[in-house]
């Protein structure tokens, strides 16, 4: 009929294009079109950014706790320079050559607080590292497995896989770490001599203050001799390392690489 309008289009006609989810060629370097799952590439880029973002944290809470080290540790701060160590033993009644080797014992005490304060501050941040990073990592790991148990190894998305195997991973390295430098070990040892050391640090303040004075204090002979004995006493390389654990793993790898007896 003339002037009837011409029927529409239908939908469903093969001639009429249809619409494509298109994918960015970066993504399907990550994602595969066929399976969904993780490629090659995707795989190093989820693993790398899990690691990425770790070290990330591991730099804050480094800096944080070194931020907080000083009301953690009630570290107390040690600065007598050789000068005012000078200036104080100058009121002890002694000769020259003793207040000379008590300044010098002085100053070696003064090194050892600040060594072993160091050492422990580092162990107690590295600790606190590792902690942190064992907590994140194994809530990480546990809900990976958690949703890879629901659906099977078989039929979950690899994505799920490699978070799984990149938190236990993190969890078992920082593990290892703890177990083998003894973070809690060379924290406490090096805790106690730090304390040891503050103690003969203001022993040795309160001889120079009250020697004048007391009658009855030792001679400087005495104590220079008494500090020389506490200092060797204290004298002790304050690190300790499990290298037993080495030896271990490397076993089952030493086996592994073994050639089958006949």
């Amino acid at each position: 009929m003339a002037g009837a309008s011409s029927p529409l289009p239908d939908d469903r006609s093969p001639d009429r294009p249809t619409l494509q989810a298109v994918r960015s060629p970066w993504l399907t370097r990550l994602i595969s079109p066929q399976s969904n799952q993780l490629t090659l590439v995707g795989h190093l880029a989820l693993a790398g950014s899990l690691l990425l973002g770790s070290l990330s944290l591991n730099v804050w809470m480094f800096a944080f706790a070194s931020s907080q080290e000083g009301d953690w540790l009630n570290l107390s701060t040690v600065a007598k320079t050789r000068a005012d160590s000078q200036a104080l033993v100058t009121n002890v009644q002694a000769t020259a050559a003793e207040r000379s080797r008590m300044v010098d014992q002085f100053m070696l005490i003064q090194a050892r607080v600040e060594t072993h304060v160091q050492v422990m501050g580092l162990f107690y941040k590295l600790n606190f590292i590792a902690l942190g990073t064992i907590g994140w990592a194994t809530g990480l790991a546990s809900i990976s497995l958690f949703f890879i148990s629901k659906v099977g190894w078989e039929q979950v998305n690899n994505a799920l896989i490699n978070l799984f195997i990149v938190s236990s991973g993190l969890v078992i390295f920082h593990s290892n770490l703890i177990l083998i430098f003894k973070f809690q070990d060379n924290i406490q040892l090096n805790g106690q001599l730090y304390t040891e050391y503050t103690q003969l640090y203001n022993a040795v303040l309160s001889y120079w203050a009250i020697q004048p004075s007391t009658p009855n204090s030792p001679t400087p002979a005495d104590f220079i001799v008494a500090t020389d004995q506490r200092l060797t006493e204290l004298g002790q390389i304050a690190l300790d390392f499990d290298v037993s654990r080495v030896s271990q793993w490397s076993q089952p790898l030493e086996g592994a690489g073994a050639e089958p007896s006949p």
